[in-house]
């Protein structure tokens, strides 16, 4: 897979990319090679592309990752402001990347399957939509629940509550099981295969692109 790390830019098909991208214009075609393939698994080099480019796109938003290398964060500025359409296209080249590619069976084989669950996770975050809940913030006392997280025993945030439900699917209702907790959704994707991590992508209520759809969706035109 020539990985040595679970960030997107940590393989030798991300650092191709970042040596030869100039501008929205080449994340563009790389992220279209993803959402336009017609092929049943996308190939896992293609599929690594697309997330290191989902990645610059989030460095553009101004959510960079750790790791995004010294000489793309140089020349981001050139690059200009994502426009919406990109940012779309980077969401939907990640989750078709999380349902039909080669990558994540490899990376489900892998011992780092959780690190790299978990930077999937991360990525999404970044990609959210400014306005929508994407923002991360210092969490203070008050913005505590009273749970704490079953997988790692950590208070959970009010921003970052989820809760995990479980129950039995016979209806004996002595030996009923039916149990609840809150957990962060980082530790739970971390426990999951890659292809059912949990994509939590929200919208941004005045995105133009969300309004039509609601339109669409509520005055539905005559074929």
């Amino acid at each position: 897979m020539g990985a040595w790390g679970t960030g997107h830019f940590e393989n030798d098909d991300a650092l191709d990319l970042v040596a030869d991208v100039q501008g929205p214009e080449d994340l563009d075609r790389v992220l279209r090679a993803v959402t336009e393939s017609e092929d049943a698994s996308i190939d896992a080099s293609v599929a690594s592309e697309a997330m290191a480019a989902a990645d610059i796109v989030a460095a553009l938003m101004g959510r960079p990752a750790g790791d995004c290398p010294e000489d793309l964060t140089k020349r981001l500025d050139v690059f200009g402001t994502p426009a919406p359409a990109l940012i779309n296209l980077a969401r939907e080249s990640v989750s078709r990347v999380l349902m039909e590619s080669e990558l994540v069976d490899l990376w489900a084989e892998s011992d780092e399957v959780e690190a790299w669950n978990l930077s999937v996770t991360d990525l999404i975050a970044r990609l959210n939509a400014p306005g929508a809940g994407g923002e991360s913030k210092k969490k203070s006392k008050s913005d505590e629940i009273n749970a704490v997280c079953p997988f790692c025993q950590e208070t959970i945030g009010t921003d970052e509550a989820l809760m995990l439900s479980i129950a039995s699917v016979h209806d004996d209702p002595i030996n009923r099981l039916d149990r609840s907790w809150f957990c962060h959704l980082a530790c739970l994707n971390a426990k999951l295969h890659p292809k059912a991590v949990i994509q939590n992508w929200k919208v941004d209520p005045d995105d133009p692109e969300f309004q039509r759809m609601v339109d669409d969706v509520l005055n539905p035109k005559d074929d």
